[in-house]
């Protein structure tokens, strides 16, 4: 028997705890409830929430509530998720000021996006509005800024299929002179791209309305900023959702503020870590 280190955030002391069950938005699909889950024997053992990648689905992060953590100030609110104590995951998580954290190694890989405060590690200062890429087997030690920190964390979604550096990072900000106009009110801005996976990023002028084309390989959006709409509904900032690519065209409409969107696309049938083989005391 072997013990696999912990991944990413859940390094960090990050253990499910009971929500309140109204709290939670639910992609519609097949997948048991949350509520049915918590009734289950697998209930602290074992979570599969939103992770049908062949579903469409919309999730408003600001319906669900905070939930506190076993590391003290480290509170979450989980998207998608399947998995035990080692999961892939897509979360948003808020630090208190100045919380520090153990040397921990990404057994699947890390990816994240500062929304506001500051993260610190042993490779850089990263302010809010840098993305982050942190390669299967890479190491840090983080450390958060005195007015605290909230990201976006994707863990155990890459693969070892394709080699990526140990870590990889980019400002996102309007400072970025890379971000080019693709359409009137339509800007993006490029950072990575591989054989499995593409992510840019958007901003888009209020009111404005255009025709999205999805990739038959699905894409997800996370609005950072503002919010829009589309066939799914109403995206307020700080939702996120997954197109699964039955339909490859939409119309999305910006709202009064315009919106700053995360967009990952042709990845969803791309292959990934095996979660399974990465839970504690799994037999070599």
């Amino acid at each position: 028997m072997r013990r696999v280190r912990r991944s990413g955030l859940l390094a960090l002391g990050l253990q499910f705890a009971v929500p309140k069950i109204r709290s939670f938005a639910l992609c519609e699909s097949k997948e048991q409830s949350l509520e049915q889950f918590l009734k289950s024997n697998k209930a602290q053992k074992w979570i599969e929430l939103n992770s049908d990648k062949s579903k469409s689905c919309l999730v408003n992060t600001d319906s669900i509530d905070w939930l506190e953590t076993g590391a003290g100030g480290v509170r979450r609110k989980m998207i998608e998720r399947v998995g035990g104590e080692v999961a892939r995951a897509t979360t948003v998580v808020n630090f208190k000021p100045n919380a520090s954290f153990p040397m921990h190694q990404h057994v699947g890989g890390e990816e994240f996006i500062v929304l506001d405060g500051a993260w610190f590690d042993d490779w850089d200062t990263q302010p809010s509005l840098t993305y982050v890429r942190n390669y299967i087997g890479s190491k840090h030690t983080p450390r958060i800024g005195p007015d605290g920190c909230t990201i976006l964390v994707k863990l155990c979604q890459m693969s070892h299929e394709h080699r990526e550096p140990d870590h990889t990072q980019w400002d996102i900000s309007l400072s970025n002179p890379k971000w080019r106009c693709v359409s009137p009110g339509r800007h993006e801005l490029q950072v990575f791209k591989s054989p499995l996976e593409e992510v840019h990023f958007e901003r888009w002028a209020p009111h404005q309305t255009g025709t999205v084309e999805i990739d038959e390989k699905g894409e997800e959006v996370f609005v950072i900023e503002g919010s829009f709409s589309d066939d799914l509904g109403l995206h307020r900032s700080w939702s996120w959702c997954r197109n699964a690519g039955d339909q490859q065209r939409l119309t999305r409409t910006a709202g009064a503020n315009g919106c700053f969107l995360y967009v990952k696309s042709k990845h969803l049938r791309s292959p990934e870590v095996d979660i399974c083989a990465l839970q504690p005391n799994v037999a070599s």
